[in-house]
């Protein structure tokens, strides 16, 4: 018994390699969108951990400007100076060194994490 191979017709041919070729753009166009996600999930998760970092540096700040208030009102009273014109004075500094602080850094980044990095830094 003997096994035989026809040779495929040249239109057999063409419709071969317009089917490969098909299927390989779709692969391609899939692995482009796969690499797109890809993208932005590693963006966010960047995003994501930056706010951390935020947060936590925030936090760090607001200590500290809360502890110099008290050292300041702390101090005032040694130097028997009016400890509330002046604690007041410092503390109304330092809750806006706070606001503006957290409203710079949050706003951008919810902004953002809202809309997308390509219209954030396309407008």
């Amino acid at each position: 018994m003997t096994v035989t191979m026809e040779k495929p017709s040249k239109m057999d041919e063409d419709v071969l390699k317009t089917k490969i070729k098909e299927n390989s753009n779709i692969m391609t166009r899939e692995l482009a969108e796969e690499l797109e996600v890809s993208k932005s999930l590693s963006y966010h998760f960047a995003l994501l951990q930056h706010q951390k970092f935020l947060v936590v540096s925030h936090c760090y700040l607001s200590v500290i400007l809360l502890l110099s208030t008290y050292i300041v009102y702390v101090r005032s009273i040694d130097l028997c100076v009016q400890p509330k014109e002046v604690t007041f004075n410092h503390l109304k500094y330092t809750i806006s060194i706070i606001t503006a602080v957290f409203f710079e850094h949050w706003t951008k980044y919810l902004v953002v994490f809202s809309y997308g990095e390509r219209e954030w830094h396309s407008g």
